[in-house]
Formats: structure tokens, sequence, C-alpha cells
């Protein structure tokens, strides 16, 4: 597995986030570990996407600063040979 951490977030609040709503809408009532296990589901699910989205700008934020301080280090020395 690639990233567990959201099929376990997914499988969390799929579970007691369904068993939340469905409660509430039998019984007009609602547990607390249902939603609360729900809103650790939806937690870990956000902070796995923001990870990884974070991980992908991060690299593409190092490619540039990359190709950008070659081409202020060659622009620097240029000039020295010429």
């Amino acid at each position: 597995m690639k990233n567990p951490s959201i099929y376990l977030g997914t499988i969390l609040l799929l579970t007691f986030g369904s068993e939340y709503i469905l409660g509430y809408i039998r019984e007009r009532e609602f547990y607390v570990l249902d939603f609360l296990f729900s809103i650790i589901g939806l937690i870990m699910i956000v902070m796995s996407l923001t990870k990884k989205i974070s991980s992908k700008s991060q690299r593409a934020l190092n490619i540039v600063v990359r190709c950008s301080f070659k081409s202020i280090h060659i622009s620097m020395i240029a000039p020295l040979y010429h």
C-alpha cells in the first residue's frame, strides 16, 4: 500500500459516518463514538491529501529554485570568461 492512512481514514469515515447518519435518522439520537471516529477518519483523509499535495508542490518548487540558481550561477560566471 502506498498510502495506508488514506485507506484507513476512508474506512473509518464510511463505516462510522454512515452509522452516525443512520442512527440520527432512525432514532433521532447521535452517538459520540460514531461521530468521533468519523471525524478522525475525515482528518486522516485530509492530512494525507494535503501531505501529498504539499510534497508535489515542494518538488516543483525545488525544481524551479534549482533552475533559477543554475541560471544565476551561469549568468554570473559568463562575464568572467568574456
